[in-house]
Order: C-alpha cells, then structure tokens, then sequence
C-alpha cells in the first residue's frame, strides 16, 4: 500500500513540476555517525503566489560533493523524479542553493552554469 501511496505522490509531483516555468533547486548535505555522506535534493516552485519546496531525492552520495557528483545528482533528480527532459532543466532551472554556497560563487564553477552547460553539450 505505501508504494501505491509512494507513486501517486510521485506521479503528482511530475505533473506539477512539468507545468511551471520555473524551478530553484536546493541541495542539503548530512554526514552519518557511520561517516556516510546523504543528501536531500528539493524543487522549488512558486504555485500562485506560495514558493513551495518538493522532496525530489533523498540519497547517498557516494564519491564526495564535487561539482561532476552534485550535477549527475541533480539531473537524476530532475529527470526521474521530476519528470524532466533534459531540454526543460537547462531552461527551468534558475537557481541553485547549497549550504556550502561560497564554493560555487565563481563563475567558472557555479552548478547552474555548469549544468546546463555540460546537458546543452550532450543534447
């Protein structure tokens, strides 16, 4: 029963995040008392005039926070469980937030950059 409940939401949410122009994508990063790294990726989405945050992902990252792992995470997540092709995250996706947000302040390494940079190279 949890897994039909489980794909209703997520059906739902595919839907819902397909109609907007817009997405802001947040990352949280968590270490485990077992030295595991997890993270939760949200879709923000403005419906009216309410932004309201969508669980899209919640995973183990393995191999570290570099910016190749936080994209390849982000588009899984976008494209999975939000429903996205490729296409629409380059043009959706207009924000990134991170708690580590001073790494990416440059240009040359900032995720959204960086993203649709490397999809718009594998379209």
């Amino acid at each position: 029963m949890a897994k039909i409940i489980h794909h209703i939401i997520m059906e739902s949410m595919k839907v819902v995040i397909q109609k907007v122009k817009y997405i802001i994508v947040s990352y949280d990063e968590v270490t485990t008392i077992d030295n595991q790294s997890w993270c939760s990726v949200h879709a923000h989405i403005v419906d009216g005039f309410k932004k309201v945050p969508l669980l899209l992902n919640l995973a183990r990252l393995l191999g570290g926070g570099t910016i190749d792992n936080l994209i390849a995470l982000i588009l899984k997540s976008l494209m999975e469980y939000g429903g996205l092709r490729i296409e629409h995250v380059v043009s959706k996706l207009t924000c990134f937030a991170f708690d580590k947000v001073v790494m990416f302040m440059s240009i040359q390494t900032n995720v959204v950059t960086q993203l649709k940079y490397k999809t718009m190279h594998h379209l």
